[in-house]
């Protein structure tokens, strides 16, 4: 049996083992290692609405100052466990979760609220951040949300009959299966990324993949980098029947990254089999240069290029799309004309 020391916090803690009479060190877990951390307050018995108002007791502090807590049920579980059938979608919908739980002013009632708004909203708690910032607001209160969740226990045949979920595109529901089959190292942090993305961000996004859909028979090769609503994705689609050139996915990688500014890119290999099958899907681990050197003058340059091309095609959209409509006011949470997929605030409203 594995046991740790008793040290507090600590960015890493050494775990033991009990052999022959006497602990031996066997590992170590490492703060760093983990991209996520939900503590959980489960219970055996329901204390709802205790459980959702919770956040607002003194006593009641994130873990460590930035880890937020989370009270459930055991019955709770039983339900999620139904609604939120993979990996991907109940660690994602705990991550929604556990940022309610730092929001003081946004309230819902129990578990099945957080649940229904969810599964009818998905980044719910994006929702209540505007409209506490737009409005105004001290307190943002969510009603009746527990309705889609409720309903589906409403029938007799609640066991065999269709459960509520998220509507996703189909080639999109590919990768996020591909991902769940793969289960590779930080499949996870993909997973989330592609789920945070809103109706419109997720077709813009399947889009993209049916395109490269369409002519990645022809190629060893294809990719893109999509914007999204909030942190940018690279996808590498590969076609099977060729190797990888991990040297070329990696300049490539890095020349993205560079080119659109971010200091975090987050990346998926997807290798693609005869008609259009998603065999596999990898995280990418992508090296983003800090600072121009001549072993990598040659990414800096095709990034450069790259964000000419990208700036070319973007005032085209938006001149194209703006210019004949200028009385028109855009809505700050509405999307952005220049069809980025991110809410206009985000993007050209910056």
């Amino acid at each position: 049996m594995a046991v740790t020391q008793n040290l507090g916090w600590s960015h890493e803690v050494p775990l033991f083992n009990l052999i022959n009479g006497k602990y031996e060190e066997v590992g170590k877990l490492r703060h760093s290692d983990y991209r996520v951390m939900i503590p959980i307050g489960l219970t055996v018995e329901s204390f709802s609405p205790f459980s959702s108002f919770s956040k607002n007791l003194p006593q009641v502090k994130p873990l460590v100052g930035q880890y937020s807590f989370v009270s459930i049920s055991i019955d709770d579980l039983f339900v999620l466990r139904r609604m939120l059938p993979t990996p991907g979608v109940f660690a994602h919908y705990m991550e929604v979760r556990q940022a309610i739980a730092g929001i003081k002013q946004g309230l819902l009632f129990d578990e099945f609220d957080h649940l229904g708004a969810y599964l009818t909203k998905n980044r719910f708690d994006q929702d209540i951040i505007d409209q506490s910032k737009d409005e105004n607001a001290s307190l943002v209160i969510y009603n009746g949300m527990s309705d889609v969740v409720d309903s589906a226990f409403a029938s007799e045949q609640w066991e065999t009959s269709s459960k509520p979920t998220q509507e996703f595109p189909e080639v999109v529901l590919k990768v996020l299966s591909a991902l769940d089959i793969s289960r590779e190292p930080g499949w996870l942090s993909v997973d989330s990324l592609i789920r945070d993305f809103g109706e419109e961000a997720r077709n813009n996004f399947a889009k993209y993949l049916t395109d490269l859909d369409k002519t990645i028979e022809q190629h060893p090769a294809r990719y893109f980098a999509f914007g999204g609503e909030a942190n940018p994705i690279l996808v590498w689609m590969q076609n099977s029947k060729y190797e990888v050139e991990w040297e070329k996915v990696n300049h490539k990688a890095s020349v993205v990254a560079i080119s659109i500014k971010v200091e975090n890119l987050i990346g998926v290999l997807l290798k693609v089999g005869k008609r259009g099958v998603y065999e596999a899907a990898q995280p990418l681990k992508i090296n983003v240069p800090v600072e121009q050197t001549k072993e990598n003058m040659l990414i800096f340059e095709d990034a450069k290029r790259m964000n000419q091309q990208i700036k070319s095609r973007a005032d085209h959209a938006v001149k194209g799309k703006l210019e004949p409509k200028q009385k028109r006011k855009v809505g700050r949470n509405a999307s952005c004309p220049c069809g980025s997929g991110k809410k206009y605030k985000r993007c050209h409203g910056l």
